[in-house]
């Protein structure tokens, strides 16, 4: 039997409720200059299942 607590989320479950619950950030960091902030919104968003914020 597997257990799933909060620390044993994966990423996919994570990514969706971090784009429902702060959108804004998803979105800053999206059009961040920087390019790491970029990336990790872009993974966030495709494991999320979300082309628009």
């Amino acid at each position: 039997m597997k257990t799933m607590t909060l620390e044993n989320k994966d990423f996919a479950a994570w990514a969706k409720e971090k784009c429902a619950r702060y959108p804004e950030i998803i979105k800053y960091m999206r059009n961040s200059f920087d390019p790491l902030e970029r990336a990790i919104a872009i993974r966030i968003m495709k494991n999320a299942g979300v082309d628009q914020l």
